[in-house]
């Protein structure tokens, strides 16, 4: 696992701990890099294909979606996009730090477009915090 999914279940954790009643309406979007494979046997040796990309973009899977979406509206907003990134200190004492892809930004402009607020955190006190507001508008 990385550091990005252990954020991201400790900050669902919390969430659910301190807003059971809401629970259900935080929900993760799949859309992470990992893909079944299978080993194919070719004319010429064996060969690795994926087996569930293309099925995944026809079942709707949609390149750089938030990693999470609260389905609550709050004022002017329908609901609250959540993307996972990470801050560390690497061995050197330097700030190592995840960023979006071109992918992700795109797609946060369309749901921003959209009436959508959409927030990028690095921690679980960051997301806290941007629960927290947004839920209190």
């Amino acid at each position: 696992m990385t550091r990005e999914s252990y954020t991201q279940q400790a900050a669902v954790k919390w969430f659910r701990m301190q807003y059971p009643q809401y629970a259900k309406l935080l929900i993760h979007i799949p859309n992470e890099g990992k893909r079944n494979t299978k080993l194919i046997r070719t004319r010429n040796g064996y060969k690795t294909i994926c087996t569930s990309g293309a099925r995944l973009r026809a079942e709707g899977m949609v390149k750089g979606a938030s990693d999470l979406v609260l389905f609550i509206a709050r004022g002017r907003y329908h609901g609250l996009c959540l993307e996972t990134k990470t801050e560390t200190i690497d061995g050197n004492g330097k700030k190592v730090r995840t960023y979006q892809s071109p992918e992700q930004k795109q797609w946060q402009d369309e749901v921003e477009r959209q009436g959508y607020m959409y927030a990028v955190y690095r921690n679980v006190e960051e997301f806290v915090d941007i629960v927290n507001g947004y839920l209190t508008r």
